[in-house]
């Protein structure tokens, strides 16, 4: 079976993996959806270059405690922080926030 979906280091560690990823993945597939090629093709032409390097080795990221609130199932600040600095980049490139 397929493992498809946003994951730390390509799905290789066990419990490195939380619900904000998935999320950030399913807002950007739905706000990409019916987009040009073209302005796609722009998107990645500035995104490519700031992780090819890191696409055949990926780095660990962290473990599901570390991002997480055992508790509540929120996310920890930190990693709440980074969804919306990554959202903030896609929306300096184009790409709209529907949610």
């Amino acid at each position: 079976v397929a493992n498809i979906g946003n994951r730390s280091a390509g799905g290789k560690y066990i419990d490195h993996m939380s619900p904000v990823e998935q999320r950030f993945g399913a807002e950007v597939v739905k706000s990409a959806a019916g987009m040009k090629r073209s302005a796609a093709n722009e998107i990645v032409k500035v995104l490519l270059p700031k992780y090819e390097d890191k696409l055949q080795r990926p780095e660990k990221g962290k473990s599901f405690t570390e991002c997480m609130d055992i508790k509540t199932l929120k996310a920890k600040k930190e990693w709440q922080d980074l969804y919306y600095q990554a959202w903030k980049e896609l929306e300096d490139l184009g790409l709209s926030r529907i949610y």
